[in-house]
């Protein structure tokens, strides 16, 4: 946990991705002025999901003035498929 005085913003994260060093590691980001909200890494949802699988890697960001959240993300999606699909 670190606070960023040039941002105004709490920072969460691994030390290496604080320090600057390029890193995939998780952060979450809390702006003091507009209390909005931010994360970046993997993104779980929690929404149950049967047989298919979908990881998400990106940025979720929640907005305090619009009460909205945005989430910009690439999608894995795993899903067993049966053979006749492909012929």
């Amino acid at each position: 946990l670190q606070y960023n005085q040039a941002t105004k913003r709490f920072e969460v994260a691994s030390k290496a991705r604080l320090l600057g060093a390029y890193s995939l590691s998780n952060l979450l980001v809390l702006d003091t002025e507009n209390c909005g909200l931010q994360g970046y890494g993997n993104i779980v949802l929690g929404v149950p999901t049967s047989e298919i699988d979908i990881a998400l890697h990106g940025k979720i960001s929640y907005q305090n003035d619009t009460k909205k959240s945005k989430i910009v993300a690439n999608a894995k999606i795993t899903m067993p498929l049966d053979n006749a699909v492909w012929n």
